[in-house]
């Protein structure tokens, strides 16, 4: 049996490695004789997430991928596309790396907020100590 292919625009890519395409047709109505749009949206699977909202695709039908997934997208991506891909790959990794420092220097900072409060605690001691032994003089 011949595979389904729909064409349609990306309404969503919120997903990973899925679009959300909504694929419009036109059919006349038997009785009035009247054109009417009929729209239907479907998940499809994208597995470089390629493609964004806005984007004009193909899909096929194929073997269930999960409990909606059923259609693949087989428009090749445009350059632009690949490009945008690369983009929000090298962002991600970016703002993975931008959180390790930040939890990095957090440590750091903690840590020096530590020895502070030893080396202060610790003063206050000596302090404490030193009036202790000029009371006890002054009483001699």
């Amino acid at each position: 049996m011949p595979r389904r292919v729909l064409e349609g625009v990306v309404v969503s890519d919120k997903m990973e490695k899925t679009v959300t395409v909504l694929v419009e047709r036109r059919y006349m109505h038997p009785v009035y004789k009247k054109y009417i749009r009929k729209s239907d949206k479907f998940a499809a699977h994208d597995e470089n997430n390629a493609f964004q909202v806005g984007d004009r695709v193909q899909i096929e039908e194929c073997r269930p991928l999960s409990k909606r997934k059923t259609w693949t997208v087989i428009t090749q991506p445009s350059k632009e596309a690949l490009a945008r891909t690369a983009d929000k790959k090298k962002a991600k990794v970016d703002a993975k790396k931008a959180e390790e420092a930040a939890k990095e220097t957090a440590k750091v900072e903690k840590k020096e907020a530590k020895a502070r409060a030893k080396a202060e605690k610790a003063e206050t001691k000596t302090k404490k100590t030193t009036t202790k032994t000029a009371k006890a003089k002054k009483d001699e």
